[in-house]
C-alpha cells in the first residue's frame, strides 16, 4: 500500500518504512510513536511487516493492511478493536482481549484463539476453519454464518447467548464445551451428542 509521494522516489523506500508527509525524511526500523501521527505508513512489498503488538496492529489495519497471516499476538488487548475483513490466518491470538471486537468477515483459518476473552465479539461470516478456541471465553459471541468446520471448542464457555445459528459446524469438537438455554445452535444440533 502507499499514500501520495508526489515527487518522491519510491525505490528510497522498503517494507514497512515511514515517510513524512513533506517528504523530506524517511526514518528506518523505529516503533511508531505518536511522533508519527503526521506520517504515514508505506508497506511496499507483499511481504507482511512484522506485527507483534496491539499498538502496530491496529496502526497498520488504519493504514490499510489488512494482512496479519501468522501474527504473534499472543495476549494482546484488543478490546473494542474494530477490524473487519483482515486475514488472521495461522496467526497466534491465544490469551488475548477481544471482547466487544468486530472481526466480522475475518479469515481466521488455522489461528490459535485458546483461552481468549471473546465475550460480545462479533465473527460474522468468518473463516474459522480449523480454529482453536480451547478454553476460551466466548459469551454472546456471534458466529452467526461462521465456517466452523473442523474448529476446536474445548471447554470453551458458549453460555449467556453465543450465537453459532447457520454456522457450518461439520466436523467441529464440541467437547466439554459449556452451553445453557441461551446459546444458540444451528436447528439440527444436539449438543448432549457432541459430548457437551
Amino acid at each position: 500500500m502507499t499514500g501520495d509521494l508526489g515527487s518522491q522516489n519510491l525505490s528510497r523506500l522498503r517494507r514497512g518504512e515511514i515517510l513524512d508527509r513533506t517528504g523530506l525524511g524517511i526514518v528506518h526500523n523505529r516503533p511508531i510513536t505518536g511522533e508519527d501521527r503526521h506520517c504515514k505508513l508505506f508497506y511496499l512489498s507483499p511481504a507482511m511487516p512484522s506485527i507483534n503488538s496491539a499498538e502496530q496492529l491496529i496502526a497498520a489495519y488504519a493504514a490499510g493492511e489488512r494482512n496479519f497471516r501468522g501474527a504473534n499476538l499472543a495476549g494482546s488487548r484488543l478490546s473494542g478493536a474494530t477490524l473487519p475483513g483482515a486475514d488472521f490466518a495461522g496467526a497466534n491470538l491465544s490469551g488475548s482481549d477481544l471482547r466487544e471486537a468486530n472481526l466480522s468477515r475475518c479469515n481466521l483459518e488455522g489461528a490459535n484463539l485458546t483461552r481468549a476473552k471473546m465475550r460480545r465479539a462479533n465473527l460474522i461470516g468468518c473463516n474459522c476453519k480449523g480454529t482453536d478456541f480451547s478454553g476460551s471465553n466466548l459469551y454472546r459471541i456471534k458466529l452467526l454464518r461462521a465456517n466452523l468446520q473442523d474448529a476446536l471448542f474445548n471447554r470453551a464457555d458458549l453460555r449467556i447467548g453465543a450465537d453459532l445459528r447457520e454456522a457450518d459446524i461439520t466436523s467441529t469438537n464440541f467437547r466439554g464445551a459449556l452451553y445453557d438455554e441461551y446459546t444458540k445452535f444451528p436447528p439440527y444440533f444436539d449438543p448432549i451428542a457432541q459430548g457437551m
